[in-house]
């Protein structure tokens, strides 16, 4: 019996590059959930980011969002991005790369 193994991350509520969220840093966050999955997690077929990824939806908050997981490790080699945040702005086809 095969097992897939996959991650989730939701509700990062990203901001706009050196902005807190509610006094959180959460680009600083999301970085080190990425490291901890790069380090720990390198055999999943994937991560799935869902939720509210950026805070207001700023066009700022993705691209920051973009550049922070491109160094995801998956045996697939991409993320999965839907979001069913209320802020979610996802590019068309639903992923991020």
């Amino acid at each position: 019996m095969s097992i897939l193994k996959f991650v989730v991350l939701s509700d990062l509520h990203l901001g706009l590059p050196e902005q807190p969220v509610n006094g959180l840093d959460t680009a600083a966050r999301l970085t080190e959930a990425v490291q901890v999955i790069a380090r720990d997690h390198s055999d999943a077929a994937f991560v799935l980011l869902a939720g509210d990824l950026a805070d207001r939806g700023e066009a700022g908050a993705y691209s920051l969002l973009q550049s922070i997981i491109v160094s995801l490790p998956t045996t697939t080699g991409r993320p999965s991005c839907p979001s069913s945040g209320r802020t979610a702005t996802i590019r068309k086809g639903g992923c991020l790369r």
